[in-house]
């Protein structure tokens, strides 16, 4: 199905999300509805080789901002070589690029 194929492409970056509800979105300063919380990194996988780390909020995938782990997943699908996401880290927020793994 094609919800098993955006899941599949999220494992492949090796990312684990979770939505941002009201008390997290306050425990990390960001909007309520606006981000998801990057939950697990797979440290051998793109997202651990480009820094991600669990309790990221990702703000925004390739300039689009994300509410939801399904929005992420949509965005992510593209064949890009790579994929830009804005992060929120602590009160820091950073660009943050993730190099597909091809073949």
């Amino acid at each position: 199905s094609r919800r098993t194929v955006c899941l599949n492409r999220l494992k492949q970056l090796g990312l684990g999300l979770q939505p941002l509800t009201r008390e997290l979105a306050e425990r990390f300063g960001v909007e309520p509805g606006s981000g998801v919380l990057v939950s697990s990194v797979d440290p051998r996988s793109p997202a651990g080789e480009a820094g991600l780390r669990p309790g990221d909020v990702i703000l925004e995938v390739d300039q689009e901002a994300v509410g939801s782990p399904a929005e992420v997943e949509k965005l992510v699908t593209s064949g890009d070589p790579s994929v830009l996401l804005l992060v929120r880290r602590g009160d820091r927020t950073q660009y943050i690029v993730i190099k597909r793994k091809q073949g």
